[in-house]
């Protein structure tokens, strides 16, 4: 993972690096102060984080909507299921909000490439390109058309 996917994404002090063998990140909280994960959810936190985000929108957009007809509503804990069954359920507020941020990245994502939409009530909408997609044989790359417009 090249760090500087999430710089930005962490408070001042932060800093996220790469695993010199090419798998996870690690992530380093400021000098002196507690660290961002504990327990044993550190492994599934890195391992979210780690994942590339465009690739990870995209498998959870399949999981998420492969039964939903078009126009049809999904609710947005789904993804958090998905996420869950994939990386393990966090341990602690920080590892909840580490996964709470991503869930939120990976709805902006799918909005942006207009897949779908939230609702007003906050549940989840599959859009008539989020449909055509279901069916792409490279969900990834096809998202990724999508988000470059």
């Amino acid at each position: 993972m090249d760090p500087s996917t999430y710089r930005g994404h962490f408070p001042a002090g932060v800093s996220v690096a790469a695993d010199p063998g090419g798998g996870t990140a690690s992530i380093a909280p400021p000098a002196g102060s507690v660290a961002l994960m504990t327990g044993s959810s550190d492994v599934g936190v890195e391992a979210l984080l780690g994942t590339e985000i465009v690739s990870l929108a995209a498998g959870t957009f399949v999981a998420t909507f492969a039964d939903v007809g078009l126009g049809r509503e999904q609710a947005r804990h789904r993804v958090d299921k998905e996420l869950h069954r994939r990386f393990g359920k966090p341990r602690g507020s920080d590892a909840h909000s580490a996964y709470r941020a991503v869930v939120m990245e990976i709805v902006l994502i799918w909005e942006q490439a207009r897949i779908v939409s939230r609702a007003n009530s906050g549940v989840l909408i599959l859009l008539p390109a989020g449909a055509r997609l279901l069916g792409a044989t490279d969900v990834a790359a096809e998202l990724r058309t999508l988000l470059r417009g």
